[in-house]
C-alpha cells in the first residue's frame, strides 16, 4: 500500500484492496489499519477463525480442529466480524450460493455487523461456489466485473 500510494498515477483516495478467501480477511484487516484504503472487495471471506474452523470440520469428519493452526502472534480479534462493527470503509461482498467452505451466512454475518450507514453490499452469485472453475468471477464474469466496477465507481 505504501509503494501503490508513492505513485503519481494513482489516485491516493481510491485504493481498494480486494481479495479471496484468506486474501479476503487479511485485506479487510489492512484496510482497517490503513489510512490510505478507501474499501475492499471481500470474495469468499471467513467471519472469524471460530466460524471457519468449525465449519471445515464439519465440511470434513476426518479433520479436527486442533488440526488447524493459527499463529500465536494473528491478530485474531481483527477478522472480519470484529472489525466490522467499527469499519467505515466501503465494503463489497461477493459470495457463491454454493460456497461450502465460507458459505453465505458468513458473508450475511460480516454484512449484518457492519455499522448500518456503511457503504456495504452483498452480492451472491447463484450456481457458484469457492474455487476454480466455481468461483463467482468463473461462473458469471460480465456480471462479477460490472458489480465490482460499479460499486467502486459510487
Amino acid at each position: 500500500i505504501q509503494t501503490v500510494v508513492k505513485q503519481k498515477e494513482v489516485d491516493k483516495k481510491r485504493i481498494y484492496l480486494l481479495g479471496w478467501s484468506t486474501g479476503a480477511y487479511l485485506s479487510m484487516i489492512a484496510a482497517h489499519n490503513n489510512k490510505h484504503v478507501k474499501g475492499c472487495i471481500l470474495q469468499g471471506t471467513p467471519s472469524s477463525f471460530e466460524d471457519l474452523i468449525h465449519n471445515l470440520v464439519k465440511i470434513n469428519p476426518k479433520k479436527k480442529a486442533d488440526d488447524f493452526i493459527i499463529p500465536d502472534n494473528f491478530p485474531k480479534d481483527q477478522m472480519p466480524f470484529y472489525v466490522a462493527p467499527k469499519f467505515r470503509k466501503s465494503v463489497l461482498l461477493i459470495v457463491g450460493e454454493h460456497d461450502e467452505i465460507t458459505p453465505v451466512w458468513m458473508s450475511e454475518k460480516i454484512y449484518n455487523a457492519l455499522p448500518d450507514k456503511a457503504n456495504k453490499r452483498l452480492i451472491i452469485f447463484e450456481k457458484a461456489g469457492h474455487t476454480g472453475n466455481q468461483f463467482p468471477l468463473n461462473v458469471d464474469f460480465e456480471r462479477w466485473m460490472n458489480e465490482t466496477v460499479n460499486f467502486v465507481s459510487r
